[in-house]
Formats: structure tokens, C-alpha cells, sequence
């Protein structure tokens, strides 16, 4: 894992490793329609030790958006820790990004993926979701008026995967609808990580022009254009498209 992250250009000096525990595991499963179910083995695993003493602060002191997960908040230690990192980053002027991300297999009901959820997205200047996600914590089935619940007064830039490669962006009263891109699917496992890695890429390179409405458009466009790429190929990160192949997609789309 370490060698695919430096392969790829991410720094690792903030990754700890231990022979006490094992990695946690996803099992996947994918139908013939390219969706996909998640079975995770958590319980014990590496990540669940990791403790806020051992939170790389400088790391995120010298960043511009932190991006965390609801996985661990259903932790004492690694939650702790995730928190931690979280009350860091308003000190230190950074954007906190939130993906929901929400596993039920990991919870004991509704409530508690809720009541997780709503906790983390309380914090965050970037928020995604999916339409099923935003129904559960908003308490509505509308994505229109679960955006409005969700959005307080302060700024914050949500994502809503509304549909099959679709997504709507709500920034500061301002809303999108991004239609999707017709590809042929092979599965969708990484789709919402290659969604989300766009977008952050984006924002933190400061390419992103949120206060005008195509500025918005293109930022999301060009998420789910990396998110249709990511469904094309097997896999999660192996799938993952590169900033290059994601603008020659959207290049040859605008060209149709």
C-alpha cells in the first residue's frame, strides 16, 4: 500500500504501521449491473489503535483540506483521533471535507448511522453524500429541501450523488444539477472515491471558481467525469483515473 501511495506522488511520512493488529478488510461484491455490496471485517483491526497522540499535526497543519470518513467515528480510539485531527484544522485554517460514506453493516441500526453522520458533517466545510445518505440525516427523501437542512449558515460546498453518474453541488444558496456520462459499465467500486478526489484536487489547487454558477459547473462536471472513468475498469484504485485521462475524457465529451 505504501509503494502504490509514493508511486503515485502522496507523501507517507504521516502512515504508521504495527504487527499487533491486521488490516481491516472489504469484501465486494458486484452484479451484473456494476453495483456493488461491501461486507467490512473491522473488529481488532490496525486502524481502530490509531490514537490521537499519534495524529501527524504538522501534516495537517501544513495542508488546505482535511479529508476524514464516518468509518471511524464507530471507534473509541481511531474516533478519538479523527476528532482530534478535526479540531486542528479551524486553528489552523484549513477546510475539513466530510465524506458520509455510511456502511450498515457496521452499525447496530438507522439512529446510530445518523447520529454518526450528523456529528462529522457538523464540522465540515465539504460535504458528499448520496441521495440515500442526505434522506437518512435531513430526515426527507427530497434532495432539494435535504440540501436546505443540511446547509448552515456559515458556507459550506455540499455534493449529492443524486442518481447513475449524476450529482448536484449547492454552494451558498447556489445549486447545480451535473448529468452523468454515458460509458459502459464494468463496476462501480470507486466511483464515489474518484468523484471525491476530483473535486478535492480541484479545490485545494484553487482552480475552483465556486462564486459563479459555471465555476460550479465545472467543478462538478469534472467529478463525475473521473467517476464515469472509474466505472469503466475493475476495481477501486486500480481504476482510478489520472488529472490527464480525465481531461482528455471531458476534451472528447465536449467534442461530441
Amino acid at each position: 500500500m505504501i509503494e502504490t501511495l509514493t508511486a503515485n506522488g502522496i507523501a507517507t511520512e504521516g502512515v504508521l504501521t504495527t504487527r499487533e493488529s491486521n488490516t481491516s478488510l472489504a469484501a465486494v461484491t458486484v452484479s451484473p449491473d456494476g453495483e456493488r455490496e461491501f461486507l467490512i471485517y473491522r473488529n481488532g483491526s490496525a486502524d481502530s489503535t490509531y490514537a490521537p497522540r499519534e495524529v501527524a499535526t504538522d501534516v495537517i497543519r501544513a495542508t488546505r483540506i482535511l479529508h476524514v470518513g464516518s468509518l471511524w467515528l464507530g471507534e473509541p480510539i481511531c474516533g478519538a483521533a479523527q476528532r482530534h485531527a478535526v479540531q486542528i484544522a479551524p486553528e489552523a485554517a484549513i477546510l475539513v471535507s466530510f465524506d458520509v460514506n455510511l456502511r450498515p453493516s457496521l452499525r447496530r441500526n438507522a439512529e446510530e448511522m445518523r447520529a454518526v453522520a450528523l456529528e462529522a458533517a457538523e464540522e465540515a466545510d465539504i460535504l458528499k453524500v448520496s441521495a440515500a445518505e442526505l434522506a437518512l440525516m435531513a430526515g426527507t427523501p427530497d434532495v432539494e429541501e435535504g440540501v436546505v437542512r443540511l446547509s448552515p449558515p456559515r458556507r459550506r460546498l455540499i455534493a449529492v450523488i443524486s442518481g447513475p453518474g449524476c450529482a448536484l453541488l449547492a454552494w451558498h444558496g447556489r445549486r447545480v444539477r451535473i448529468p452523468g456520462f454515458a460509458v459502459k459499465v464494468f463496476d462501480t467500486v470507486g466511483c464515489g472515491d474518484a468523484f471525491m478526489a476530483s473535486l478535492l484536487v480541484d479545490l485545494g489547487a484553487s482552480e475552483a471558481d465556486l462564486a459563479s454558477e459555471d465555476g460550479l459547473v465545472r467543478l462538478g462536471r469534472s467529478a463525475v467525469a473521473a467517476s464515469a472513468l472509474a466505472a469503466r475498469a475493475a476495481g477501486a484504485m486500480d481504476a482510478l483515473p489520472t488529472a490527464a485521462q480525465r481531461e482528455a475524457f471531458l476534451l472528447a465529451a465536449d467534442s461530441v
